[in-house]
């Protein structure tokens, strides 16, 4: 995860150098969300989107960041949204987003408890299979709620890029949100034709 929010650096701590960007735009985008207050902090978050850049978000070489938050404060939607309580022995790190008929939801991973050790004498290289050891039960992932947003808290979703998109932006009403990352152009066409299905009220009408 990495945020591009004035007044924050990519990390999330707070600074005052980094932003200067959003300074002249990011300010009125956050007070004119009636005419999409996104759209001056898409630019400014994820410029063209056509760079071919697969940096992270912080100007890092290597596989691009997975999740971006953007905004124009720290105080924003978004920001709020990922700083609040993370379920008790929750990841905020290994994060599901899900969407549902009646919400776009975000679950974290449970974290795994040490194993415990073996009997004396045992080895301990045992074959493993995924965090699975031979011979014990296998134990699915677990994961527990977290976030959870309506249709009326999104005011848009669109890719980001016209070339070959990899990103798909979710806005919040106040003009924040996540650039999430699909990896590949398809995964962001379907993710931007379901969420925005989902705004539109029309989430479970058999598309899949």
């Amino acid at each position: 995860m990495a945020y591009k929010v004035k007044g924050l650096d990519a990390s999330g701590a707070p600074t005052e150098s980094v932003g200067k960007r959003f300074a002249r735009g990011g300010g009125k985008a956050a007070a004119a969300v009636g005419n999409f207050a996104g759209d001056a902090l898409l630019t400014m978050a994820f410029g063209s989107g056509d760079s071919g850049d697969r940096g992270g978000a912080g100007g890092n070489s290597g596989r691009r960041t997975d999740l971006t938050v953007f905004g124009a404060d720290p105080g924003c939607a978004a920001v709020r949204a990922v700083r609040s309580t993370v379920p008790a022995e929750g990841s905020p790190y290994r994060m599901l987003w899900a969407l549902t008929p009646r919400r776009l939801g975000v679950a974290v991973e449970l974290l795994a408890r040490p194993s415990s050790a073996g009997p004396s004498g045992a080895s301990n290289r045992s074959e493993k299979f995924g965090k699975n050891i031979s011979g014990e039960p296998i134990r699915p992932e677990r994961v527990l709620p977290w976030l959870d947003f309506s249709a009326a808290d999104i005011a848009d979703c669109r890719p980001i890029g016209s070339k070959h998109p990899l990103t798909c932006a979710i806005t919040l009403r106040d003009g924040s949100g996540f650039g999430l990352n699909a990896r590949r152009p398809q995964g962001v066409q379907i993710m931007v034709d379901a969420l925005q299905a989902f705004m539109r009220g029309q989430q479970g009408s058999g598309r899949g």
